[in-house]
Formats: C-alpha cells, structure tokens, sequence
C-alpha cells in the first residue's frame, strides 16, 4: 500500500467534499430560507421605489459551491478512471466515496489497518455526538448544525487518514 493508492486518498477526497458542502450550504440554507418564507423582506418600496434586498454573500457561496461541487466531481472522476486503468483487480465504483471508508478493505493487511482506524472513528463518534445533541438544543440557525455535522465527518475522515497514514510505504 502506498500513498499514491488511491484507497488511502479516499478519505482526503472526502474532506473536500465536505468543505464545499459547507461552502455550498451557505447559500443553500438562504435560499431554502427564501423559498419558504415566499421572499418575504426580498422587495421593499423605498421612496416609492421597488428595491430587491438580497444577502450577497449567501449568493455567491451557492453558485461558488456549485461551481467547486462541479469541478471536484470532474477531477474526483478523472482520478477514479485513471486507478482503475492502472489497478484493474482493485477497482473503484464510482461512488465509493459514499460508502463509509471503513468498508474499502480489500486485503488482510487494509483489513487490519481500517479495524485500528474504524475503532479510532468510533470513539471519536460516542465523544462528539452528544455534545452535539446538546449543541441542537440551542436556538441557533440551522446552518450551523449542518456544518457540525460536516466538521465532524471531515474530523472522522482525518483521522481515518492519519491512522492508515502510519502503515503507509513512502
């Protein structure tokens, strides 16, 4: 197993993913806000004239995320295509980066090695989740409960990563 294989760089394709979600979801959550509220304070009359108030910011996350979404789909999928080709008894599916990393074991070695890691994950998971329950009992956006739930899978997957980095030939 080295580092270039692409089943130790998973968890690190992960991590991106997560954190264009929460650029992405930004502008998500304000226009869901939009939308359900029928655009309620998105036009005002000032001066007898029709002004469309819209959260900047929130906007350009949304088409920025989109765009980042597109371009990691584009580079993730030329990335899986190319270890396929050069890897054609480890093959990827497409969407492996779905299905928790923990399952990607394919030999005795990887086997033991996601076993450390996975049990890392799992005390990490029975420490955090009840901070964050108790984080959701607070009255705040719900923004910030999505982007709890995505540093807490960014934080799984660094530290899957770190765990099989350790047993990585340079």
């Amino acid at each position: 197993m080295s580092k270039h294989d692409f089943r130790v760089q998973l968890p690190l394709w992960n991590i991106a993913i997560f954190v264009i979600l929460m650029i992405f979801t930004y502008g998500a959550v304000y226009a869901a806000d939009l939308l359900f509220s029928d655009l309620e304070g998105v036009f005002e009359t000032v001066d007898g004239r029709e002004v469309i108030n819209l959260h900047v910011p929130s906007i350009l996350a949304a088409f920025l995320g989109f765009f980042l979404v597109i371009v990691f789909f584009v580079a993730y999928f030329t990335k899986l295509i190319s270890h396929n080709r050069e890897h054609p008894n480890r093959k990827q599916n497409a969407f492996s980066f779905l299905r928790p990393i923990e399952f990607l074991e394919d030999d005795e070695m990887f086997n033991q090695v996601t076993k450390n890691a996975t049990k890392n994950v799992y005390t990490f998971y029975s420490n955090v989740m009840p901070l964050i329950m108790l984080f959701m009992l607070f009255p705040l956006d719900r923004y910030l409960f999505i982007m709890a739930i995505l540093l807490v899978l960014i934080v799984q997957n660094a530290l899957y990563y770190r765990e099989i980095r350790k047993y990585i030939v340079e």
